[in-house]
């Protein structure tokens, strides 16, 4: 099985989207760590830094980049050609 060119070229546009919504979300994880010491005020609502905590963060971050990298370079581009 063989990626045309054109999925190729597409696949290195979202990638980026997905590093830095991976990169965005480590820096507010960061911060909101030390800006709390995971000390939770309330224990009921609030969730507690863990390393499993910030494996499923770094997923959801990933994904949500995956999207919306997606939606930017196959949809919206597009649209934006027909404007023209």
């Amino acid at each position: 099985m063989s990626i045309s060119p054109k999925a190729k070229r597409n696949i290195s546009r979202i990638i980026p989207f997905a590093i830095i919504w991976l990169v965005i979300g480590w820096i507010i994880d960061i911060t909101v760590f030390d800006a709390t010491r995971n000390q939770n005020l309330n224990p009921d609502t609030d969730i507690t830094f863990t390393i499993p905590v910030l494996i499923f963060a770094s997923l959801a971050n990933i994904v949500v980049g995956l999207i919306v990298g997606t939606l930017e370079v196959v949809y919206l581009e597009k649209n934006s050609r027909t404007e023209h």
